[in-house]
């Protein structure tokens, strides 16, 4: 990909980005027809809408060209894409198609607009390994696209993929070392040794600027609990009764594939949590 015009290829991963961080900039047509066709200097990209899941995960499909013929194609969505069960179908088409040639994991500071994890699939014909990878910056995104991974520290590979699960964590052997390292004790499913409780989406009129917070996946950092961004009314707490966090309970994200893990303790109190 080296004949591909670097300030070009900024110009259009910025456009993708901002698009799909903030819908506001989708463009008319796209919404109306599902396909589009953007010029980006010597970069040519058809945008279609993919459903991978139905009328709910929706992504954009990107076929780029250069000037000269060489170009390449990919699929910007919601990470959820890559192992949520209800996408599977959407994958197994992939694997079975053999055309992932790598997938990237976005962390949120690529985006300008948006906090909803999203990831890209690079395509390619008849791939034979195919590499996972995460970018925290628009730059590293235009290195990989320019030059290929082979320059990126923390890259992994895989001759055999499986449509169950797309995520690089998946392929970074960290998995089969936990596994292996459990061998030696016993273990439970989850909710034979716990009470499980979803949190619980609150409605805008139920929120205020004080009173009891609101905790969602972004206010759990690095295994804390945040400053947090948003209140429940004291008038609305019995609506979320069930979602009154205690001390000692366990906070664990069940979107997104974050897998974020957080213990409440008596600092964290009085708090509510959401489903997010």
């Amino acid at each position: 990909m080296n004949t591909i015009n670097k300030n070009d290829l900024l110009k259009l991963l910025d456009y993708a980005l901002d698009e799909y961080g903030d819908p506001r900039h989708m463009s008319s047509e796209l919404m109306k027809n599902g396909t589009s066709s953007v010029i980006f200097g010597t970069l040519d990209a058809e945008i279609s809408m993919v459903e991978a899941k139905k009328n709910e995960l929706y992504l954009r499909k990107y076929i780029v060209r250069n000037n000269d013929g060489n170009g390449f194609s990919f699929l910007l969505g919601h990470s959820a894409m890559l192992f949520a069960n209800a996408a599977k179908k959407f994958r197994e088409k992939l694997v079975d198609d053999k055309c992932i040639k790598g997938v990237i994991t976005l962390k949120k500071s690529v985006f300008k607009f948006t906090t909803i994890p999203a990831a890209i699939i690079v395509l390619e014909d008849n791939v034979a390994e195919t590499w996972f990878t995460a970018v925290d910056n628009v730059e590293l995104l235009v290195e990989i696209f320019e030059n290929g991974v082979s320059s990126l520290k923390k890259v992994y590979y895989s001759e055999n993929i499986s449509a169950d699960n797309l995520n690089p964590e998946y392929y970074n052997g960290d998995d089969k070392v936990i596994e292996e390292a459990l061998k030696e004790y016993q273990t439970a499913a989850l909710e034979e040794i716990a009470e499980i409780i979803s949190g619980k989406t609150a409605k805008q009129e139920f929120l205020s600027e004080q009173g009891i917070a609101y905790l969602r996946g972004r206010d759990l950092q690095k295994g804390k609990i945040m400053k947090p961004e948003l209140f429940v009314n004291p008038d609305n707490v019995q609506k979320f009764a069930n979602c009154i966090l205690q001390e000692g309970d366990i906070l664990l994200t069940k979107n997104f594939g974050q897998n974020k893990l957080t213990f409440v303790t008596e600092d964290d109190l009085p708090a509510i949590t959401s489903c997010k």
